[in-house]
C-alpha cells in the first residue's frame, strides 16, 4: 500500500559507485503509479515539434498479459511466454536433439529467472549440433503459441493480424501510439515477438520496423516514413536471427549509444514494461551518462511498489543508471503494471479529447 503522506513517495537510497576515491550516496525517488499517469499524459500532450514526442522503451511484460481488463478478477492471459517459460522450451529442444537434460538443468538452477533465460539460450549455443537451427526452434514455437490462425507460414501468419491473442496492455500502447494528437511515435524493444507491430497494424496505424544487428544503426527522423511509428528492435526478430547469451546482450554497440544520443537530444524516454537487464540498451545508456543534457527527461517505471523489493531485485540496474540520476533528470515510479497502466492512459486520453 502506497502511504497516505508525503504524496505518495518512497526513498530508495543506494551507492553511486565512482572510481577510486569516491563513494557518493544518491537519493532516488519512487513515487506513485497515479504520479506517472500524470507526468505521461503531461509529455504526451506537449507538441512543441514534430520529433519531440517521448521514446519508450519497453521489455517482455508487454508481450504477456491479461487479454482482456477485469478489475480484480483473473482473465485469460494471452502472448509470448513468460522468461521461466521460456526456459521449459528450451528443455524440450534440447530433449529433441538429444542433449544431457541433467547437464541443462543444472546450468538453468539459478535463483533469477532472467539468469536462467540466458543459461538455457546459452546451454543450446555450446552444445546443440545446430545452435542457430535450435534457437530458432525455441523462438519460434513461443511466438507461434500467440497466433491462433492456420498459416505455417511465419510471414503470411504474421499478416494474418486478426488471428493473433494480444495482451491488452500491448493494445493500449499501440493506441497511444498511433493516435493523430499525441507526438509518441517510437518505440525501442528488447523483444524479437511481432504482437506491438500487429497491434499497431490492427487498430489502423502503420508500422516501420528496424531490426539491429549486433552493432546497427538507430534510423534517423529523416529516414522514418511520415505518420509511421517506428519500432526498433534491438535483439533482433523472430523470422530472423535473435540475441539471447549474455556475450551478445552485453556486446559494445557504438552505433546504438551514438543513436541513442541523437535521440534523447530532445525528447523524454519512458521506460515501462523493462526490466532493465544488463543488457546492450541499459550499458548504452549508462555510458551515454556524462554526455547527456542536464535537462535529459527519463521517466522509469518499476512493476514493484516496496522500496525493498525494487531495491534488491533491479540492483544491478540501478547502479548502472546511478549516474544518471546525478547527471540528468530521472524519475522512478512504482507499482506500474503496463496491463493496466497503459488501458487507463487510454481512457485518460478519451476523456480529455
Amino acid at each position: 500500500m502506497w502511504p497516505a503522506d508525503r504524496d505518495n513517495v518512497f526513498s530508495v537510497i543506494f551507492e553511486l559507485r565512482i572510481p577510486r576515491r569516491f563513494c557518493i550516496v544518491v537519493q532516488m525517488i519512487l513515487k506513485s503509479s497515479a504520479s506517472m499517469r500524470s507526468v505521461l499524459l503531461n509529455i504526451l500532450s506537449s507538441r512543441q515539434k514534430s520529433d519531440s514526442g517521448p521514446v519508450f522503451i519497453v521489455g517482455s511484460p508487454l508481450s504477456r498479459g491479461p487479454k482482456q481488463r477485469s478489475a480484480g478478477v483473473p482473465t485469460e492471459m494471452v502472448g509470448v511466454p513468460t522468461t521461466k517459460e521460456m526456459v521449459g522450451i528450451c528443455r524440450e529442444v534440447c530433449e529433441r536433439q538429444g542433449l544431457d537434460l541433467t547437464k541443462f538443468d543444472r546450468a538453468t538452477s539459478h535463483a533469477s529467472a532472467a539468469d536462467n533465460y540466458q543459461a538455457a539460450f546459452e546451454f543450446i549455443e555450446n552444445n546443440a549440433g545446430h545452435a542457430a537451427k535450435a534457437i530458432h526452434e525455441v523462438v519460434r514455437t513461443a511466438v507461434r503459441s500467440a497466433y491462433k490462425g492456420t498459416e505455417d507460414d511465419d510471414r503470411r501468419a504474421e499478416a494474418d493480424h486478426e488471428n493473433w491473442e494480444l495482451p491488452v496492455g500491448t493494445v493500449a500502447l499501440a493506441k497511444i501510439l498511433v493516435d493523430p494528437t499525441k507526438d509518441a511515435r517510437t518505440v525501442i524493444t528488447t523483444n524479437y515477438d511481432p504482437l506491438l507491430k500487429i497491434a499497431i497494424q490492427r487498430v489502423g496505424g502503420r508500422v516501420q520496423t528496424r531490426i539491429m544487428g549486433l552493432d546497427g544503426t538507430l534510423p534517423t527522423t529523416g529516414e522514418a516514413m511520415s505518420g509511421a511509428v517506428q519500432i526498433i528492435y534491438l535483439h533482433g526478430y523472430w523470422t530472423g536471427i535473435t540475441y539471447h547469451s549474455v556475450i551478445q546482450l552485453e556486446q559494445k554497440r557504438n552505433y546504438l549509444e551514438a543513436g541513442l544520443f541523437d535521440m534523447l537530444r530532445d525528447r523524454t524516454l519512458v521506460a515501462i514494461a523493462y526490466g532493465g537487464w544488463h543488457d546492450s540498451f541499459t550499458r548504452a545508456l549508462a555510458r551515454l551518462s556524462p554526455h547527456l543534457r542536464q535537462d535529459t527527461n527519463i521517466v522509469w517505471s518499476f512493476y514493484g511498489s516496496d522500496e525493498d523489493s525494487v531495491s534488491d531485485e533491479h540492483s544491478e540496474l540501478l547502479d548502472s543508471v546511478s549516474d544518471l540520476s546525478f547527471r540528468t533528470h530521472f524519475r522512478m515510479y512504482g507499482g506500474v503494471d503496463c496491463h493496466s497502466f497503459l488501458p487507463e492512459i487510454v481512457d485518460a486520453m478519451k476523456s480529455a479529447s
